[in-house]
């Protein structure tokens, strides 16, 4: 007889996540990208996902036989036109030997057939679930390539907040592909304040100029498609010089030494501003959810989560910095990283055997 496998499944726009647990609490993740494709736009990113749904669930159906599946959708893949709620019924039905699941802003897991329309952020309710186990008043923020999440915590519960950027839920800010002018439409070059040009350039491009070693670990943790070499250094480099408006070729004398300005040098300090402007984004948002529900500093736990949670998110936070929590001191990597997933199989599985469990009886990566 197989052993019941418990199946997270975290639809992002990078990555779609796939975690397991099963009866004797052994755990594994898979990952499978689809980042090559979201590059050709907004149709062929839902067309492939719906092909690498359907090729998921039907090789845990091959291998295990009848599955459970918990499936959440990210910030990104949140377009209002298309039909996640159709799209689910028409594969439960054409798959017999699947039974979905999803969970609610109640942070509830709610079987396929109960809904009558689906969450699109439905990742904030899997992280608010695993938060509510691990803060007792705080905030969790997971931070991924493109977008973070900011789940409030009061008094072990997780916080449900209105769907729209304006309540803090979630932002377009990202580790690696968020676009520069998402985070500041200006910078320094040559000693002044400028407009920046509508270049395309992302955090990775800053990241790599200010600390290539981080970025690296940061890419490798994320399974990250893109291959740092030489050539794409001197690429990324030259696409900031047209962010700031320059030419490698040219010279640019600085007035008060006589000298020529090291373009280098001019890079690397911009790229330091627009950095400073990310971290502030993040800053202000932790405030303003402080600030709306009243949470109480004196026991304020920040719980960092995510490719974000090792370097951007605690150069943000420093000044709360007696208040970080890395949630790897609970949850090792790559299960922390892909925390979504992660806790959507883990809430299935207390959901169905109606059971509480404690992280440390789970067999991390030992599932078969």
């Amino acid at each position: 007889m197989n052993n019941k496998k418990f199946i997270g499944l975290d639809i992002g726009a990078s990555h779609i996540k796939a975690t397991s647990i099963d009866e004797d609490l052994n755990v594994n993740v898979e990952i499978y990208p689809i980042w090559k494709s979201s590059l050709k736009g907004n149709i062929n990113r839902i067309n492939l996902m719906n092909a690498v749904v359907k090729h998921i669930i039907k090789e845990k159906i091959k291998k295990y036989g009848k599955v459970d599946v918990n499936i959440v959708t990210s910030i990104e893949m949140a377009y209002p036109s298309f039909n996640y709620l159709d799209f689910f019924n028409r594969l439960s039905q054409n798959l017999s030997q699947v039974n979905i699941y999803t969970i609610n802003e109640k942070f509830v897991v709610t079987p396929l057939h109960e809904l009558e329309s689906w969450a699109n952020l439905s990742v904030s309710h899997a992280l608010g679930y695993i938060g509510g186990k691990l803060i007792d008043t705080g905030i969790l923020i997971h931070m991924n390539s493109s977008s973070t999440i900011f789940v409030p915590v009061l008094v072990g519960n997780a916080v449900s907040q209105e769907v729209h950027y304006s309540s803090g839920l979630g932002m377009w800010i990202g580790a690696l592909y968020t676009d520069i002018h998402m985070i500041s439409n200006e910078s320094f070059i040559f000693g002044k304040k400028s407009l920046i040009s509508p270049s395309s350039v992302t955090i990775l491009d800053i990241l790599l100029e200010l600390d290539e070693l981080s970025l690296k670990n940061i890419m490798s943790d994320y399974k990250s498609p893109v291959s740092i070499t030489e050539e794409y250094k001197k690429d990324s480099f030259y696409r900031l010089l047209k962010l700031l408006g320059c030419f490698p070729t040219r010279k640019y004398k600085n007035s008060r030494s006589d000298k020529e300005y090291d373009l280098k040098n001019q890079v690397k300090i911009s790229s330091l501003y627009i950095y400073y402007k990310l971290l502030n984004i993040v800053f202000e948002n932790v405030i303003k959810i402080l600030s709306d529900l009243d949470i109480p500093l004196n026991n304020l736990k920040l719980l960092l989560s995510g490719i974000g949670k090792d370097f951007i998110l605690p150069d943000a936070l420093y000044l709360f910095n007696d208040k970080l929590i890395d949630v790897e001191s609970y949850i090792p990597k790559p299960y922390c990283i892909f925390l979504e997933s992660f806790s959507a199989a883990l809430s299935l599985y207390e959901y169905i055997t109606n059971s509480k469990i404690s992280l440390h009886e789970i067999k991390w990566g030992s599932d078969k």
